[in-house]
Formats: C-alpha cells, structure tokens, sequence
C-alpha cells in the first residue's frame, strides 16, 4: 500500500529534537482496515501516538489493539508497526516522533511520483524500513499537515 499524502497541524521542525503532528483520518468500513501507513520500523527512532477523538487500532509486533480516546501507546526503535482507522466515524490523533521521522513524512510528500520502489527508498534514507509488500492500493487518506 503506498502512504496518503499528509496534511494537518503541526509542531516542531526537522530542527527541533521531536515533533508532534495532529492527524485526523476518516473512518472506513468496520470489518476492513485502511492502513494510514505501511507496516514498517523506524530502526533508531521512538515514536508514541496519543487518541484524541473516536479509536484507532494500531499493530505493533504481532499485537493489535484499539487504542481510544483518552489513551496512547509508545512504539520504541526496532518495533513493526502499522495503524487504520477501522470503525466508521472520524479518529484524531497526535504523533510524537524524531525529527528523523518527520524528515520520512517530508521525503513522502515530495516524491514526484508515489511508486513503490520510489517509498521504499525514502524509507531507507530515513533510518526506517517497509516490512510488507507494497501495493498501490486506495489507503485512508489522513488528514495531516502539508510540509512547506
């Protein structure tokens, strides 16, 4: 699945020491997830996802859980990880990443072309890998800030 391109809110810069990006996606089918992101580590980064409206299920490892409003998980450097939205309303959530991290969302938007080999070398050049086969399927699209 090849990542939305990002817009939304956002404080920090690839200057500072972390960011953090409110992101709003919209909800899809209850039995289907719309992956926001393909399974992938971040190979030296942190990153922790707080809920702030509706539920979000996010995988890390082989654990899948629901993670409500109100409530978050930390995803250490080294963990597999994914998140959907896949209840039918809204979900709205912040992440709070490395300057790294934020650099891999920068390098995504910019991508003349969004082709699978072209993602997973923005991966790489990030510190970060995609763990599961790329298709160019229809993702959620995520609400998240465009990047000047």
């Amino acid at each position: 699945m090849i990542p939305p391109l990002q817009q939304g809110r956002i404080l920090g810069s690839p200057e500072t020491n972390f960011v953090v990006m409110e992101v709003q996606a919209p909800g899809g089918h209850p039995k289907s997830a719309r992956h926001l992101v393909p399974l992938h580590v971040h190979h030296q980064d942190d990153e922790a996802i707080y809920v702030l409206e509706g539920a979000l299920c996010i995988q890390t490892g082989e654990e899948i859980a629901t993670t409500p409003a109100g409530s978050g998980v930390y995803i250490p450097s080294g963990t597999a990880h994914t998140f959907w939205n896949a209840g039918e309303g809204t979900v709205r959530f912040l992440v709070v990443m490395t300057a790294r991290i934020f650099l891999l969302i920068q390098e995504l938007n910019i991508l003349p072309e969004r082709t699978p080999e072209a993602v997973a070398k923005a991966y790489e050049k990030c510190g970060s890998s995609m763990l599961e086969q790329y298709e160019a399927v229809e993702a959620g699209h995520a609400e998240v800030p465009p990047i000047a």
